[in-house]
């Protein structure tokens, strides 16, 4: 709340709504009333006559199973029934929360930008396999769990006895951090036999704090020490940007090993000044940046919103 008094009115001018903070507000409308349409006052205790008593809402929380295609499958088989076929599919099983908004946190859920970046990593296998990785805000797993499947299969499919390489996921909030965790060792998960995976809390302010950088520099070079870093949907408040940019610039150009590694970012257009305004931070911090496609190659497989997604590659 200090910081939103501190701001000048032409800053307050460039502050955009998330829309997910609009839905979170429909949703917690009351759910009184009649069914539309309908004078009937037994209706009143239902929900758009779906028969859902009022005092009766959908779970806070849901284990959620994603089913998604390695690169080593057709993506588009002419027989409808092999789309139908499970067996085609790898999955992993994540415990989400189904309210867009809860605990003061957007990270207990999954969002369409995690979405378009995983199918990037699955058709592009060779990114992520045998790589050192390091993901900045991990929220409850799911690209975490997607990466460490990938290494593991990859490990296996391999006729040499490699390593499989290492997962960092990163994120500022304790309750996310903890669900995380829990979802990467869910037995039913590939991710729980991945024999080098960690997760931990980084905070991205601290790439701007001279006194504390030093903190995070030694934390990147001498215990993650990436290859690789991705993120989805980092960017939903401009205000972030500066720190975000910031912790890109000390992995991506801050060591002798900064010029091999890159960064691969997915990010929703919920306001072109917002994307801008990133794009033209990473330039200005002397990174190259490259938006890049994901071409979706099953017309099954596309989620609602990843048409406002796109991808960037981040370099030195």
């Amino acid at each position: 709340m200090e910081r939103e008094i501190s701001r000048s009115p032409s800053e307050a001018d460039d502050l955009e709504i998330d829309e997910r903070i609009y839905e979170c507000y429909l949703g917690l409308l009351p759910l009184s009333g009649p069914a539309p349409g309908s004078s009937n006052a037994d209706s009143r205790q239902q929900i758009c006559d779906r028969g859902l008593p009022v005092n009766q809402r959908p779970p806070r929380e849901s284990y959620l199973t994603h089913y998604w295609q390695s690169a080593d499958r057709d993506p588009c088989p002419n027989d409808t029934q092999q789309l139908d076929d499970v067996s085609r599919y790898q999955t992993f099983t994540l415990l989400e929360s189904q309210n867009l908004i809860e605990g003061g946190t957007t990270g207990l859920r999954t969002w369409p930008a995690s979405f378009r970046l995983a199918r990037y990593l699955s058709q592009h296998t060779e990114i992520v396999a045998h790589k050192r990785v390091l993901e900045l805000g991990s929220g409850v797993g799911f690209l975490g769990a997607l990466i460490a499947t990938l290494q593991i299969q990859q490990l296996a499919a391999s006729s040499r006895d490699l390593y499989p390489g290492s997962l960092y996921l990163t994120d500022i909030n304790d309750e996310v951090l903890t669900r995380c965790q829990n979802n990467i060792r869910l037995d039913c998960n590939l991710s729980s036999t991945h024999p080098d995976i960690h997760v931990r809390t980084l905070d991205w302010c601290i790439s701007l704090d001279c006194e504390q950088r030093n903190v995070l520099v030694s934390f990147i070079e001498n215990e993650v020490k990436p290859d690789i870093v991705v993120g989805a949907d980092l960017v939903f408040d401009p205000f972030l940007i500066p720190a975000l940019v910031g912790v890109l610039s000390l992995v991506l150009s801050g060591s002798a090993r900064s010029a091999e590694r890159h960064a691969f970012i997915a990010l929703t257009n919920r306001n072109p000044t917002t994307m801008n305004s990133f794009v033209d931070s990473v330039k200005d911090a002397g990174l190259g940046i490259v938006e890049f496609s994901s071409s979706i190659l099953d017309p099954y497989d596309e989620f609602a919103g990843e048409e406002n997604v796109y991808l960037f590659r981040v370099t030195a």
